[in-house]
């Protein structure tokens, strides 16, 4: 991002697209607009991706797989990273807010108790992650990143909906 000089009557000198924002948006951390963006890449190429994210006006992107390894060319972390860096976007990857291997099949299936048990791992080893992330979204444009594109279909969901339980002024929105 470029550099901006702290003199405010350079009115030419260029801003960063946060302090434009601040600008814009001066509603505080729980205004309407914390924003928390889910997305999931399946079916999306990297340049598609990064254009959702992009019109979101997402600054951060976090990587919510447990492992953040893809089959699908410039979806792993190193790659991602660098593509997500070139166009300003910040890359951050939280293995623990993943889902664990065993629970994802029964949670692609809609089973409950998968819900109930990824919620579990989310409030119990996870919850340091968690908050962290959530405490970004004061002053970050944000989403969370996993495969599936169904937001309904992924653990993001879940760890967007409690952020949104107990956050009240937070905007979830699924990209």
């Amino acid at each position: 991002m470029s550099q901006t000089s702290t003199d405010p009557s350079e009115d030419s000198s260029p801003t960063t697209v946060q302090q434009q924002r601040c600008r814009m948006d001066d509603s505080g951390p729980t205004g309407p607009t914390a924003v928390l963006a889910t997305i999931g890449y399946e079916g999306r190429s990297v340049d598609e991706f990064i254009a959702l994210l992009l019109d979101a006006e997402i600054e951060i992107l976090v990587d919510v797989r447990e492992t953040p390894l893809s089959r699908k060319p410039g979806f792993s972390k190193r790659r991602l990273a660098e593509a997500l860096d070139a166009v300003g976007i910040e890359y951050r990857h939280e293995r623990l807010l993943g889902n664990p291997k065993d629970n994802r099949d029964a949670f692609r299936a809609g089973a409950p108790e998968a819900r109930s048990r990824f919620l579990a791992h989310l409030n119990n080893g996870s919850r340091t992650s968690y908050d962290e992330v959530i405490a970004l979204t004061s002053a970050h444009r944000l989403a969370l990143l996993c495969f599936e594109r169904a937001h309904d279909q992924c653990h993001r969901s879940c760890i967007a909906e409690q952020a949104a339980a107990e956050n009240s002024g937070l905007q979830i929105s699924a990209l």
